[in-house]
């Protein structure tokens, strides 16, 4: 079986005008649960994450947005970073 061929698409982040190759953007891996990861992609201005489908991530708790900057994952609600203490 070959390669999955994704579309090409711009990034969802308010105000971005990036855009998400995940044909050649390196994934970044997420973790979704106890035991999934799941490969997600980041804008190539901003950093906000996206699946592989283009939907923007979002914090299952309080809908904060997921970036990928300086190789760190930052989750930011109303534009000022979270930290989370689980």
């Amino acid at each position: 079986m070959g390669k999955i061929t994704a579309k090409i698409f711009k990034c969802k982040g308010k105000g971005c005008n990036g855009v998400v190759n995940p044909n050649n953007a390196k994934p970044v891996s997420l973790r979704t649960g106890c035991q999934f990861c799941d490969d997600v992609y980041p804008c190539d201005t901003c950093g906000k994450l996206h699946n592989f489908n283009g939907k923007p991530i979002e914090h299952r708790f309080d809908g904060a947005e997921v970036f990928w900057i300086n190789g760190e994952i930052i989750h930011k609600k109303d534009g000022k970073e979270v930290k989370y203490d689980f």
